[in-house]
């Protein structure tokens, strides 16, 4: 680190494959709030399941914008997935530039050995404050060794800072950085001064951080067991924070449709929710989409949610399978669902339902218990199939390794699997009888397809000695139903041309 006395240190931000990154518009923001000038650089933008690396042109741009912007510090966002692409990134950078490269996210979080070895700082945990703290010491000419959080690698020894407590009062940090003057996109080789995000119809917005659960394939189960004794691990932020950062939105987003409250569980607590929705219907008004926990909704909630434009809500299944419900630490009931599902088509909501595809140790009494689980939730319904997929230090991930289940290079980090199959798509190699399964389950989302002949289908020899036949009618029903929604969007003006770059991959359509 340069000595230096009171300069304003310049940091560019990174994000991968999404322009709707939350964590380093966060950070931007608070740098921004106490006058750090930053920048962020999108490196490609997301597209179902077609991730591809960048080119060395991307790459040579990147550094490029780096130059230009005069950067002193480069922060960049490591989800496990990209692991690799920020290593080929931070090792690309360090050729050209004498910068110190810092690394901040779930991976580092998770991984900090690992991620150490490449990155000159990482950042464990929540990164807003040790990154300010991080620039204003440089900004002085102070050592940031001992700010904790961080990890410093200094020649061949490195320090390692303890974690802080996590930040109690949610309200103290500013809203994500939507001002859109120092973005830059890097996509297609060429760089463009535009920040895509103000192309979509739909926003999300997070009302906590952390999660009341821990189930086993989620990093909520690593990183409770890091944060323990470091504070409240679920949080709140206040009604009034909520309502100010949406008021905002609603002036930035020229083509604003729809909100989404996107937290991995909304609060249970119907007071706090009731004056967000109060207030959402009065000041903000348009259609609002959330996620609900199956175990945490009623009636009530529902209601609450329905007064704030609530037009459709995501649910969890994940599976039908006693076995795999206890794998997973979920303890949702068949009954229970039903009784939901019913409730949920009396409110007349549009309702998604996820569910979780390719354990392999599932059976074939696990994929029938889901397959007939599906047909009898009332239609209409959508369904989003995710590939299970292995994150690091997860408990299962721990448990499948133990048991040797899975190898090491399974594990997201290892594997690149996420950039070719996260949401399913039947384009992705499998064996013959998980391809029969998650093929009947594409199909049984679509209410123009009868129940019986899913049923008659289910049971055929036929098909499931050719899946391959399988595959390729649930496809074109697909088609048919993504069709549809398409249609139904662009009725409600919600269908832009950013959403089609996100899902136009037609090799691995999504199933909805």
């Amino acid at each position: 680190m340069t000595n230096r006395q009171n300069t304003r240190i310049k940091t560019s931000l990174i994000a991968f494959f999404g322009v709707e990154n939350s964590a380093v518009r966060s950070l931007s923001a608070i740098l921004k709030r106490e006058g750090f000038p930053v920048q962020i650089i999108f490196l490609k933008t997301w597209r179902n399941n077609d991730l591809s690396p960048p080119s060395i042109q991307e790459l040579d741009l990147l550094v490029a914008a780096l130059k230009e912007f005069g950067s002193e510090l480069v922060g960049l966002s490591v989800p496990s997935s990209h692991y690799p692409l920020a290593s080929l990134v931070t090792r690309h950078i360090k050729k050209h530039l004498d910068t110190p490269v810092v690394w901040g996210g779930i991976h580092p979080t998770i991984r900090p050995h690992e991620c150490i070895s490449i990155a000159d700082i990482i950042c464990r945990g929540e990164g807003e404050l040790p990154l300010l703290e991080l620039v204003e010491n440089m900004s002085a000419g102070i050592s940031p060794i001992d700010i904790k959080n961080l990890w410093v690698r200094q020649g061949q020894k490195v320090k390692r800072n303890e974690l802080r407590p996590l930040i109690g009062d949610l309200d103290t940090l500013p809203y994500r950085d939507f001002d859109g003057d120092n973005v830059c996109l890097i996509e297609n080789n060429r760089m463009t001064r535009t920040d895509p995000v103000f192309q979509g119809a739909e926003h999300r917005i997070y009302l906590t951080r952390g999660c009341p659960f821990a189930c086993t394939y989620c990093y909520n189960s690593s990183l409770r067991r890091i944060y323990q004794g470091l504070g409240k691990y679920w949080r709140s932020r206040s009604p009034e924070h909520v309502i100010g950062e949406l008021k905002e939105i609603v002036k930035k987003f020229p083509r604003l449709k729809r909100i989404k409250f996107d937290d991995d569980t909304l609060p249970n607590d119907k007071e706090y929710l009731g004056e967000i929705c109060e207030r959402y219907r009065e000041e903000i008004g348009v259609a609002l989409e959330c996620l609900l926990n199956p175990e945490l909704v009623d009636r009530e909630l529902i209601r609450i949610l329905k007064r704030a434009n609530l037009v459709r809500t995501q649910l969890g299944i994940q599976t039908a399978s006693e076995r795999e419900t206890s794998a997973y630490s979920r303890k949702l009931t068949r009954e229970r669902l039903l009784e939901l599902a019913a409730m949920l088509r009396d409110e007349g909501l549009d309702v998604v339902y996820d569910v979780i595809a390719d354990n392999p140790t599932s059976t074939e009494e696990d994929h029938r218990e889901l397959f007939e689980l599906l047909l009898q939730l009332p239609r209409p319904f959508h369904l989003f199939i995710y590939s299970l997929n292995f994150f690091p230090d997860t408990q299962l991930t721990r448990d499948f390794l133990e048991r040797g289940i899975i190898h090491p290079s399974d594990v997201v980090g290892q594997s690149l699997k996420t950039y070719r199959q996260f949401r399913l798509g039947l384009d992705y190699p499998r064996a013959p009888r998980d391809l029969f399964w998650c093929s009947l389950y594409v199909m049984v989302s679509k209410d123009f397809v009868p129940r019986s002949l899913l049923k008659f289908i289910s049971r055929s020899g036929f098909f499931r000695n050719h899946p391959q036949v399988l595959r390729r009618l649930a496809e074109a029903v697909n088609l048919v139903k993504m069709a549809q929604f398409a249609w139904g969007m662009w009725k409600k003006g919600e269908l832009t041309m950013f959403k089609i770059r996100q899902y136009s991959n037609i090799r691995g359509l999504l199933s909805q």
